[in-house]
């Protein structure tokens, strides 16, 4: 693997962090720092001007993903076959009366409107497109199921969502809690913590208030009332 140090040029569009982060990836999440190392495949491209989330060069008007100093043959080749799918997606669609392959289409697409700005965030970009391909599963399984399956789909869809939420909530405020106490103990005179407390009891009321709810009313209506519709 090539330095970001070395004094040869770096390949294009490369971006690196300062140090290795060893927490767990749902604690890592929107906390990744990437820096850009070098911009698009021209010579004076000043990686300063880009940010790490940038899918496009302002300065030499050139796509950073994938780019390369010279084009070649088998780039060509892929590009023009990309063309002429898109090109027979539609075709097909349209002799067939059928949505399925602009569907299909649509949902590559948003992948990687997703995926592109953040090629450079490990977690942020392995999250997204998982997110998106359960958001597409969630859209696909209500196309298919009538009202009844509708309110089941939205009533599991809000407590996932919640469940979710409060975990990652929690991980969070443990991992700043660890953080603290090992700051504090590397401190002669920690001061007062009172502060500190009473973040963490607020912190925990939040976080129990929601759950009880949810578990109250799904407890109180069950399967024969669920409670939301898509």
């Amino acid at each position: 693997m090539q330095s970001i140090y070395s004094p040869e040029p770096l390949a294009p569009d490369r971006a690196h962090v300062r140090a290795p982060d060893r927490r767990p990836w749902y604690v890592r999440l929107g906390e990744e720092r990437p820096i850009v190392a070098s911009g698009c495949p021209e010579s004076d491209c000043a990686p300063g001007a880009i940010e790490a989330h940038d899918v496009y060069c302002r300065t030499h008007e050139r796509l950073l993903p994938f780019s390369t100093s010279a084009p070649t043959r088998t780039r060509w080749l892929v590009v023009n076959l990309l063309r002429a799918l898109v090109c027979g997606v539609f075709t097909v669609s349209a002799q067939t009366a059928s949505p399925l392959p602009v569907t299909v289409l649509a949902v590559l697409t948003g992948a990687a409107v997703l995926g592109l700005p953040l090629r450079h965030y490990t977690v942020g970009r392995t999250v997204a497109v998982v997110l998106w391909a359960l958001a597409c599963t969630v859209s696909a399984l209500t196309a298919v199921t009538g009202t009844h399956g509708h309110r089941i789909i939205g009533t599991v869809s809000l407590a996932l969502v919640a469940l979710a939420w409060l975990g990652w909530t929690g991980a969070r405020l443990t991992d700043r809690a660890d953080t603290g106490r090992a700051r504090r103990a590397r401190r002669p005179d920690p001061g007062d913590r009172s502060g500190d407390r009473a973040a963490g009891m607020i912190a925990s009321g939040l976080a129990v208030v929601p759950t009880a709810l949810l578990l109250s009313l799904l407890l109180a209506q069950g399967p024969s009332g669920w409670l939301l519709r898509l």
